[in-house]
């Protein structure tokens, strides 16, 4: 990839509005833009290199904004940059748009701020009419972020970045603990059940511990702190919405994850965790994985728990049920695009139609202020775009020893082995402490100060 030509291309013409109440009022820029969300029009269709382009400043920009506010990307394909610039400017709206010379930068009056590099201008407008909170210091900031954001770019050649999503519940499937059992547990409610699985995570360190067994074995070798986190977020399938553990993975650029090690740390965790399946897709590379499948997502305009994610899935459910609670209908909660809020819904074409899909999907997005469908099409109807994916599984009834996971994970050790056997058997372990709080009344104290990791023989 080009960078030099790449900024020349989609750079030349990109305006920020601020748009707001009186503009005698005073306003921090902190306050003004908390919460808020610019819309980033890319006047090129999704996974080309001009839109991956797009996606790095998107995902960059935010955190240098007093407040960070929320970066949406919205494409807007061909006649690409002719309808991009033509876009009406909203609150809060970053355009990009590609038609040749420095004038285009600007339609407006000044004061504007352009950083130049060898290709092309790139010019940042505080456009006169609209009322950005008082602080010239805030707009020359944010023009020089963005300047040096496309230098790096610029220089970096190859380092826009792909992201793989990896899910995994920690609530254990019902073929291992029984249908009774996995009632039992789902009667603790999504606040508590995301707590215990937090415990899990951050206090137990179940996936620590797996990627350490699977790192110190050989199996992987390209997962580390710098390209992968995980956190607990929401996750839905046929009805039902858990907690799940949620892995942000960098796929390429500098130090990426490998696909096989996606694959073998995916496998390894649905052991360990005692699943019955999970999931690892790319909204990047629909080439990714297995195979390829078809996604929409819905972007919400702050912060978004996991009450929040279940309550608008159940919301969908009443719009169309085959969306909720029909075959493969679910969903993930992820920090799409780089968002520093984990704050989208990233829903995979269950077995219904793509139209149905996409039209019951839109739906719901236009009966819940502030949300934000992608994709959108030129003409501004809903799409949708393809992820690569995959669901590795076992059948715990045929395999009761998880022999399925296990096989995928190249020739792993006895000693490998043998701590993901114990893994496995602690997290069981953590499962029965939970099932005996909740049947004796003592959920609260469990999850509170009486909480206790189970020991890993």
């Amino acid at each position: 990839m080009r960078f030099s030509r790449l900024i020349a291309a989609f750079g030349l013409a990109s305006t920020v509005a601020w748009c707001a109440g009186d503009p005698a009022s005073a306003q921090s820029a902190q306050d003004f833009y908390k919460n808020k969300q610019i819309r980033m029009i890319i006047g090129h269709a999704v996974g080309n290199d001009y839109d991956l382009a797009g996606r790095f400043l998107a995902r960059y920009l935010p955190r240098y904004i007093p407040g960070q506010p929320t970066i949406v990307v919205q494409n807007l394909p061909p006649a690409a940059s002719i309808v991009a610039a033509s876009a009406d400017v909203r609150l809060d709206e970053l355009r990009i748009c590609d038609p040749p010379g420095e004038s285009a930068c600007v339609p407006g009056a000044p004061p504007y701020h352009c950083a130049h590099s060898a290709a092309s201008p790139f010019c940042v407008e505080a456009q006169r009419g609209f009322n950005m909170p008082r602080h010239s210091k805030s707009r020359h900031v944010v023009a020089r972020v963005v300047a040096l954001v496309l230098f790096v770019a610029i220089l970096a050649a190859r380092a826009v970045v792909a992201t793989t999503f990896v899910s995994v519940e920690p609530i254990p499937g019902g073929d291992v603990v029984g249908g009774p059992t996995l009632a039992l547990i789902e009667s603790a409610g999504y606040k508590n059940l995301e707590l215990w699985s937090n415990r899990l995570l951050n206090d137990c360190g179940f996936v620590r511990s797996t990627i350490d067994a699977l790192t110190a074995d050989g199996a992987i070798s390209t997962v580390n702190g710098g390209n992968t986190d995980v956190g607990v977020a929401a996750g839905g399938f046929e009805g039902t919405t858990h907690p799940s553990f949620v892995f942000t993975i960098r796929d390429s650029g500098i130090s990426p994850v490998s696909a096989s090690d996606v694959d073998v740390l995916d496998n390894a965790l649905g052991y360990v965790l005692n699943q019955e399946g999970t999931a690892h897709f790319s909204p990047d590379n629909f080439k990714a994985y297995a195979f390829t499948l078809d996604y929409a997502v819905v972007t919400f305009p702050s912060a978004l728990d996991g009450v929040e994610a279940k309550a608008f899935f159940e919301h969908l459910g009443t719009i169309d049920a085959a969306l909720f609670s029909g075959q493969f209908a679910g969903f993930t909660q992820i920090a799409f695009q780089g968002s520093p809020l984990n704050n989208s819904m990233l829903f995979l074409k269950p077995a219904a139609s793509k139209n149905r899909f996409i039209a019951g999907l839109a739906a719901a997005v236009n009966t819940t202020p502030g949300t934000v469908y992608f994709p959108l099409k030129q003409n501004a109807e809903p799409t949708t775009a393809r992820a690569g994916i995959a669901f590795p599984g076992n059948d715990w009834i045929l395999f009761a020893g998880g022999e399925e996971y296990l096989s995928r994970l190249g020739t792993p050790s006895a000693r490998l082995l043998a701590d993901l056997a114990a893994l496995r058997q602690a997290h069981l372990d953590a499962v029965a402490d939970l099932v005996q709080a909740i049947q004796r009344g003592r959920l609260s104290q469990y999850l509170g100060p009486q909480f206790r990791c189970p020991s890993v023989e």
